[in-house]
C-alpha cells in the first residue's frame, strides 16, 4: 500500500494506539483507503472543512500536522506519506465533538504531533524534508516580522543601534542561533530600507562589524584577539560582490566572533556592602549561605538580597559564584593545584558543578583558562 509494507503501517498503528488511544487512516489521491482503528467516521469526509488532498499539501508545505475541523464540531488532522522524497498519500486521524471538548485544544495538538513523530520514526514521513519546510516557514514569518519592525526607522543605522545590546548578549552567551537570527533581521531591515541596493548593504555591514568590535572591547573582549579576527575577514569582505557571498561571509565571521573570550566585568560595589564582601572573601573556601552572611553583617536576609540586587544587579548566589570564580582564576594562574583542588579551595564541593559555573562566568573551562 502506497509502496510500503503492511508491517510498517501496523507498527505505526500499535505505537499510536499505545500513546494516544486511537489509530489512523491511510489516504491515497485524497481518498481514505484503509482505517487502522482511527475511531473516526470517514464516511463523513465531505463534512470536513478541507479536502484530504488539500490537507496533505498544506501539511507538507508547513512541515507540521495540518489540523482542521468538521461541520459537527470535531477535529481532523493529517501528515503526508513520503516515498523517495515524493508525497504519495497521507495519514489521517480525528475525533468527534465530545472527545474534542473533553480533551481540549492541547489534546488535539499533542495527538497531531504524535502522529507526525511516530510516522517519521516508522519512515512513513520524511523527517528531514518536514523539518526543512518547517524552518523555511518560520524563517518567512520572522522575515515578515523584521520588515514590519523596520517601518518605525528612518535611518538604516538605527536598526543596528536598537539591536546591538541584544546581539552582544547572544554572542557573550555563545547563542549562535539567536545571534544569527538578530543579524538576519538587521540585514533584512537595512536591505529593505536601502531600496534593495547591494551597494548600500555592504558598507553598512562593514560599519556593523566595526561597531561590534568596539562593543566587544567595551564588554571585556581581548582587543588583540578581535583585531586578529577582523583583519583577515575584512580583506575577504572587500572581495564580496553579491548577497549570497555576503551571507556566507557573515556566517563565517559570526561563528569565529562568537568564540572570542569575554571577561565578565565584576559589579561595582558600594561601600555599604563592604562588610558583606569582606565576609565572603574571608570565608571563600567554606560553605556560605545568604542567611549566614546576613547574620554576620547584622542584616536581614531579605534586605541583603534587595541591597545586592539594587546595588549590583546580581543575586546573592550569582555574586558568590562570581567571587568564587575570581578566586579560582587566581589559583589557576599562580599555583599548580589540580582543577579538583582549585574547585574545593574556591568553595565548590563538586568539580563538575565548578566547571559548569566557571564556564558560565568566564566562557571557558578551568583547564582551558589555565592553558591560555
Amino acid at each position: 500500500m502506497l509502496g510500503f509494507s503492511e508491517d510498517q503501517f501496523a507498527r505505526l498503528a500499535e505505537a499510536l494506539q499505545s500513546r494516544a488511544g486511537f489509530g489512523f487512516a491511510v489516504a491515497d489521491n485524497g481518498r481514505i483507503i484503509r482505517d487502522y482503528g482511527s475511531g473516526y467516521d470517514w464516511k463523513r469526509v465531505d463534512r470536513i472543512t478541507m479536502s484530504p488532498a488539500d490537507m496533505i499539501a498544506e501539511s507538507r508545505r508547513w512541515g507540521e500536522p495540518q489540523i482542521t475541523i468538521d461541520l459537527d464540531g470535531g477535529f481532523v488532522w493529517c501528515v503526508p506519506v513520503f516515498l523517495n522524497n515524493e508525497v504519495v498519500g497521507g495519514l489521517f486521524a480525528g475525533v468527534g465533538r465530545p472527545t474534542a471538548e473533553d480533551g481540549g485544544p492541547r489534546f488535539v495538538h499533542n495527538a497531531a504531533w504524535s502522529l507526525l513523530e511516530l510516522a517519521e520514526r516508522t519512515n512513513l514521513c520524511n523527517s528531514a524534508q518536514m523539518r526543512q519546510n518547517r524552518l523555511a516557514a518560520l524563517s518567512d514569518a520572522r522575515r515578515a516580522e523584521a520588515l514590519h519592525a523596520t517601518k518605525q526607522f528612518k535611518n538604516p543605522r538605527d536598526i543596528y543601534l536598537i539591536e546591538e545590546a541584544k546581539l552582544l548578549r547572544a554572542i557573550m552567551h555563545r547563542d549562535l542561533d539567536l545571534a544569527r537570527e538578530i543579524i538576519n533581521n538587521i540585514l533584512i531591515g537595512v536591505y529593505q530600507m536601502g531600496s534593495r541596493r547591494f551597494e548600500m548593504l555592504k558598507p553598512l555591514v562593514l560599519e556593523m562589524v566595526v561597531q561590534m568590535y568596539r562593543a566587544g572591547v567595551e564588554e571585556g573582549a581581548d582587543p588583540t584577539e578581535l583585531l586578529g579576527l577582523n583583519s583577515g575577514m575584512l580583506v575577504d569582505l572587500l572581495a564580496v560582490e553579491d548577497e549570497y557571498a555576503l551571507n556566507l561571509w557573515l556566517t563565517r565571521w559570526l561563528e569565529i566572533y562568537v568564540n572570542v573570550r569575554f571577561n565578565e566585568k565584576p559589579p561595582k560595589l558600594p561601600r555599604s556592602l563592604a562588610p558583606v564582601i569582606l565576609y565572603i572573601k574571608n570565608n571563600i573556601s567554606k560553605p556560605i549561605t545568604r542567611d549566614r552572611v546576613a547574620k554576620a553583617c547584622n542584616l536581614s536576609a531579605s534586605y541583603l538580597s534587595r541591597l545586592l540586587k539594587t546595588a549590583t544587579g546580581y543575586t546573592f548566589s550569582r555574586l558568590l559564584n562570581r567571587f568564587r570564580c575570581d578566586y579560582a582564576c587566581s589559583l589557576l594562574e599562580h599555583t599548580s593545584l589540580t582543577a579538583s583542588e582549585v574547585a574545593f579551595a574556591a568553595g565548590f564541593n563538586d568539580q563538575s558543578y565548578f566547571t559548569k559555573v566557571f564556564k558560565h562566568h568566564l566562557g571557558v573551562t578551568p583547564g582551558a583558562y589555565r592553558r591560555r
